[in-house]
């Protein structure tokens, strides 16, 4: 098969805008929702909308986790000055983040 660099693209999820109430007031919460990252729906059929999934492999507990939800978290000061914006902030004991798959 004879693949084009346009074929090895996917859109993988969206990126959600939130306002949160914190201890310091208000705030804009930014996430990364997976573009269905389940292949089964829940009642055991196949999901038709199932292009793939993002999988973490934790190297720190040697679990497996797919991912569902990352946050887009702030930087340090010396980040920012280097360019950054923002981090990716995945929650691996939050069941809307991931779901742990051993």
């Amino acid at each position: 098969m004879n693949q084009t660099a346009q074929d090895l693209i996917r859109f993988i999820g969206r990126v959600k805008s939130r306002v949160c109430n914190g201890a310091n007031g208000q705030f804009t919460k930014f996430s990364v929702w997976m573009d269905n990252p389940q292949p089964v729906n829940k009642d055991g059929t196949p999901n038709q909308y199932h292009k793939g999934c993002l999988i973490w492999i934790d190297a720190a507990t040697g679990q497996k986790f797919l991912v569902k939800q990352i946050d887009l978290a702030g930087v340090s000061k010396d980040q920012q000055d280097r360019g950054f914006v923002n981090s990716l902030k995945l929650n691996l004991g939050d069941a809307y983040h991931v779901d742990n798959l051993g």
